[in-house]
């Protein structure tokens, strides 16, 4: 037995096999709930530098990589790109398969002023089950756990996906570009702290209220080098 809600799950399906009221539909859910924590019960979760990956490792993480970026998405490119090596990887693994990854970099490897996630893939048979959250939020703990707690991550994120990475506290920092053929956008995330309800704040743009009104938080520090608007740009009144 994987987890406790997994027995939970297999009782429910034998009380509503006895019941007649919508009993095929209740059915397929409940047994779809069960094959979700199946699936994610068995993820592990690890973080390794590239020199203490297993060769089975690497091949896995290399191979999810290819899937994701060259099969999938149908972009011819060297993913092997020379940035692997003295960085630490993430991984999700289901028995020794990598099924979920992203590499850190600490300031200074990728950008002068902050740490930076990327290649973050998850496999396409995962999708839609939790498992792109978890990496993510895995990926943060460790870049703060590996090199401080400033908080200050970039990425460079494909556009479509602005959304699932502003729910971490990113936000867009630059005008959208294509890397490889595929649109994408810088986002940066710093430390939220909570508004000081001593202090009155100045907010001067509707993309500021809008993020605002998302996350009730401002961030602290100034990201100037981008021109761009960020909640961190208020000033006091």
């Amino acid at each position: 037995i994987l987890d406790p809600q997994y027995n939970l799950l297999e009782m429910l399906i034998g009380i509503i096999e006895k019941e007649e009221p919508r009993q095929a539909e209740a059915v397929e859910l409940a047994t779809s709930l069960k094959d979700v924590l199946e699936k994610t019960a068995n993820v592990t979760w690890h973080c390794k530098l590239f020199a203490d990956l297993t060769v089975d490792e690497l091949y896995s993480l290399m191979k999810l990589r290819s899937e994701v970026f060259v099969v999938e998405q149908n972009c011819v490119y060297l993913d092997m790109d020379d940035n692997d090596k003295d960085r630490y990887h993430v991984m999700g693994k289901i028995g020794d398969t990598v099924v979920a990854t992203t590499r850190l970099f600490q300031k200074g490897q990728q950008y002068d002023e902050y740490n930076a996630i990327g290649r973050v893939c998850c496999s396409s048979s995962l999708r839609g089950l939790g498992i792109g959250k978890q990496l993510m939020q895995m990926s943060i703990n460790e870049c703060e756990k590996l090199f401080g707690e400033d908080g200050k991550i970039k990425i460079g994120a494909q556009t479509y996906l602005k959304r699932f990475y502003e729910s971490f506290g990113f936000r867009r920092c630059s005008e959208e570009y294509l890397e490889d053929g595929i649109p994408h956008i810088s986002m940066s995330r710093m430390y939220l702290e909570k508004p000081n309800p001593d202090k009155v704040y100045k907010i001067t743009t509707a993309s500021e209220f809008e993020s605002f009104k998302e996350t009730g938080c401002l961030a602290s520090g100034l990201d100037g080098d981008d021109g761009f608007v960020h909640l961190s740009d208020y000033t006091m009144a």
